[in-house]
């Protein structure tokens, strides 16, 4: 949208908008702003490969955006977006969820297995391995490494 209308200037009125938008054709217009006007849209071109370059690339997007006027509102939207919200989700959690995990599997060892000395024994081993793993990426500084 800023670029369909870069000829107006940094300091267009809402009048000089709506004419501008009249004077460009339908084709043009509507591929960034719906038909009722009350949504329009920006593309960023990113690559999902590294998520640390979609969340700086975010951010900077969002201090850039300035305030919006009464009665709009922006967001960001789309897979880039989710992907880094997702990654936020798990980075967040992942103590919890590594402890669950493994008390998931025991549960399902102890219904599956004769033996309930197995299931304990794997849920040593898999407490063990988990508590090691998170603390080695603790102490290398990666303890949130989604992040």
């Amino acid at each position: 949208m800023p670029d369909l209308l870069r000829f107006l200037g940094t300091q267009a009125t809402q009048a000089e908008i709506d004419s501008a938008l009249q004077l460009l054709p339908g084709y043009l217009t509507h591929a960034v702003v719906g038909y009722d006007r009350s949504q329009a849209v920006l593309i960023f071109g990113t690559k999902l490969d590294d998520l640390g370059t979609l969340r700086a690339a975010l951010d900077r997007a969002r201090a850039a955006l300035p305030p919006a006027p009464p009665g709009v509102r922006a967001e960001f939207v789309g897979l880039p977006v989710v992907a880094v919200h997702g990654a936020d989700l798990l980075a967040g959690d992942r103590y919890l969820t590594s402890i669950l995990g493994v008390l998931a599997a025991a549960a399902v060892l102890a219904i599956g297995l004769r033996r309930r000395g197995d299931a304990v024994r794997a849920l040593a081993a898999g407490l063990l391995s988990t508590g090691w793993g998170l603390a080695v990426l603790a102490a290398l500084g990666l303890s949130r490494s989604a992040r």
